[in-house]
């Protein structure tokens, strides 16, 4: 199609490093999500902006391809078409469209999908793990096995640390598979809270 593309790259552009930012934090549940994006995309996002900008009043339209039906969380965005954030604007023209009409455009003009979105069925854009469900991290390693001995790596590296509570040192890929209980207890320790000293012992069993 030969359009521009302009790539800008958390770690080499922004100095943002997924696996920096895990050692010194442990990884992010769904609390975190928000600080994950701002590490690893917002920044990203500013720098295009600051680059677009030929005066200082300037917007930058930002177009996405988000649909009302991509997920339960992008089902509640109705009304929030277009948003401005600073010089930002973002714009969703699709967001009504729907997943089946675009489907059907990319198959009829031939426009070329990104191929980790076809393997894993996702974007793939983030994988911080924020918002993991059980059985990602295999299918992750069925496609990308070098992406999953990151993770797993940061887990090794993570696991019996005093300094990362325990809800951190896992990613939530991991959490998920464990039993719901277990899953209700970090959880309670990720947004500060206290819980059984005997369910601990059992946790740190399963870790």
């Amino acid at each position: 199609f030969s359009w521009p593309l302009h790539e800008i790259r958390a770690k080499e552009d922004c100095g943002q490093d997924y696996e920096d930012i895990v050692s010194e934090h442990g990884f992010p549940g769904p609390a975190g999500h928000q600080y994950m994006y701002a590490r690893l995309k917002e920044r990203a996002v500013e720098l295009i902006v600051r680059r677009r900008k030929t005066a200082w009043r300037d917007k930058v339209m930002l177009l996405t391809g988000i649909c009302h039906d991509d997920s339960q969380r992008r089902s509640g965005y109705g009304g929030r078409e277009v948003n401005f954030k600073g010089a930002q604007m973002w714009v969703n023209p699709m967001y009504w469209a729907g997943q089946s009409f675009l489907y059907h455009y990319i198959n009829k003009t031939g426009v070329p999908r990104n191929p980790v979105a076809i393997e894993l069925g996702m974007s793939g854009e983030c994988l911080c793990g924020a918002f993991a469900e059980k059985g990602e991290l295999e299918e992750v390693g069925s496609w990308f096995p070098e992406v999953r001995e990151v993770i797993e790596g940061l887990e090794d590296e993570l696991i019996g640390r005093e300094d990362i509570p325990e809800a951190r040192q896992l990613s939530k890929r991991q959490r998920v598979m464990l039993a719901p209980q277990i899953q209700a207890m970090l959880a309670a320790e990720e947004e500060g809270k206290d819980y059984d000293p005997a369910a601990q012992a059992e946790i740190a069993q399963l870790t």
